[in-house]
């Protein structure tokens, strides 16, 4: 891929993760992308994290206990799908990543 061409999508990537920060339910998104990543979902919060971060300076503290405390609850979420439901739903999220 081009490089000039590559920054453009990392700029309108960036630009868009900085609308999404402005909005009042930013952190709700957080800590569900937080969530979700660390149950099921591959991709990280950092991708959205680090962003937020830059945009509000002063609240970096509280994003980052946000997304900690999110990701710690669905870690919790995913072992108890591996080990009680992974006859029912377990394996179906497994196929469904790879």
């Amino acid at each position: 891929m081009n490089g000039i061409k590559f920054n453009m999508i990392l700029k309108k990537l960036y630009n868009k993760i900085l609308l999404i920060s402005a909005k009042p339910k930013a952190e709700v998104f957080l800590g569900t992308i937080a969530f979700t990543e660390s149950s099921f979902f591959p991709i990280p919060p950092d991708l959205l994290l680090l962003p937020m971060a830059l945009a509000r300076p002063l609240k970096w503290l509280r994003l980052a206990i946000i997304t900690t405390f999110f990701s710690v609850l669905g870690g919790i979420f995913g072992y108890f799908i591996g080990v009680f439901l992974w006859d029912t739903i377990g394996q179906s999220i497994l196929n469904f990543i790879i």
